[in-house]
């Protein structure tokens, strides 16, 4: 039986390729259930997302179970200053940042993939934010000096520190 991987998008510019992230997860034989916070719901394909991961993608909470089964472990990227705040802060006031938070308290490993510009990430409050979630357990996958786009590592990067994580 495949493990359950959550992948995560949030509002920023590689969210429109999360469905590569996912279809690399599924090829490592994860399966893979995808959402988005808000903003990132608005860059996301969610046809296919859809199509490679075989569920639907999710942003909002749901009036009834969401018949998910639980993560054996969770990636968020393209993860935003926003969400990366809000989630220091426990702050839960997205699906997202929610189940982020529900699943850190329940010990699931989560990959944080920071895609934050560097004049976003000299904000006094980030680094000690990626400090912070670091000591709590959370792989954060953040290299300061790159200063290309997408600042971001890559999707397998992602996937190996999953891996590295749950074995």
């Amino acid at each position: 039986m495949n493990r359950t991987l959550y992948v995560f998008a949030c509002g920023a510019g590689p969210a429109a390729d999360v469905a590569e992230l996912a279809k690399l997860a599924v090829e490592d034989g994860w399966d893979v259930y995808p959402g988005a916070t808000p903003m990132g719901w608005e860059l996301i394909d969610v046809e296919a997302l859809t199509e490679v991961t075989g569920h639907r993608p999710r942003c909002h909470w749901s009036g009834r179970a969401s018949g998910w089964p639980p993560a054996d472990s969770i990636i968020v990227a393209p993860a935003t200053l926003n969400t990366i705040g809000k989630l220091a802060a426990g702050i839960a006031d997205t699906w997202v940042l929610s189940t982020v938070i529900e699943c850190m308290g329940l010990g699931v490993p989560v990959v944080l993939a920071p895609n934050v510009n560097p004049a976003l990430a000299r904000h006094p409050r980030f680094a000690p934010n990626v400090e912070a979630l670091r000591r709590w357990g959370i792989t954060v996958l953040w290299e300061p000096d790159r200063v290309e786009r997408p600042w971001m590592v890559s999707w397998r990067e992602m996937l190996d520190a999953v891996a590295r994580r749950v074995g």
